[in-house]
């Protein structure tokens, strides 16, 4: 939900070693593409995730 791949984040199937290291280094070797990645995932966050609007989504489901 948070993280979609390529564009906010790297997702890596659950243990698989060799892809999350491929992953990371990837990363490391194209430092542009980690901060735009970083970006993206931080503008996100910062658009679907306010505190305020999970509060009120929650006791809205309380409600029910």
């Amino acid at each position: 939900e948070v993280i979609e791949h390529e564009k906010s984040g790297l997702l890596v199937p659950p243990r698989a070693p060799e892809e999350l290291a491929r992953a990371v280094i990837s990363l490391i070797e194209n430092p542009a593409r980690a901060k735009e990645l970083g970006k993206n995932l931080y503008e996100k966050i910062s658009r679907e995730f306010v505190l305020q609007d999970m509060v009120l989504t929650t006791l809205a489901e309380y409600k029910k």
